[in-house]
């Protein structure tokens, strides 16, 4: 290979890379946030109780 064609190739590598970190960076924002959910919230709640009741030792969990 000539340096041309070398210099191309990793042009277009370093801009496929580039293009799917983009890709990837805008897809974060549309995913859904389970934190806002409220029954999710609900659940995780629910989890932390059981795991903190345990025994005699419930300190006003329920």
């Amino acid at each position: 290979m000539d340096a041309l064609t070398s210099f191309i190739v990793v042009i277009i590598a370093i801009t496929i890379q580039f293009s799917l970190y983009a890709i990837k960076r805008l897809k974060e924002p549309l995913e859904p946030d389970f934190s806002l959910d409220e029954r999710f919230h609900n659940l995780i709640m629910n989890i932390f109780r059981v795991i903190n009741c345990s025994g005699f030792n419930c300190n006003g969990a329920f």
